[in-house]
């Protein structure tokens, strides 16, 4: 979903897929630590990066 949309939030996220925020938070956070996505930019303006391994 991020590699589609780059500016998605965690909130639209939730209701394209039905997670808790909580979640989402965490899958999020470990996609991070994990090296498969990156945010560039700000949180506000920022956009989303999906690292291919």
């Amino acid at each position: 979903m991020f590699s589609e949309e780059k500016n998605l939030s965690r909130e639209r996220l939730c209701e394209k897929t039905g997670l808790s925020d909580a979640t989402a938070k965490r899958e999020i956070a470990f996609l991070k630590k994990a090296g498969y996505l990156e945010r560039v930019g700000s949180l506000k303006t920022g956009h989303w990066i999906v690292v291919s391994k």
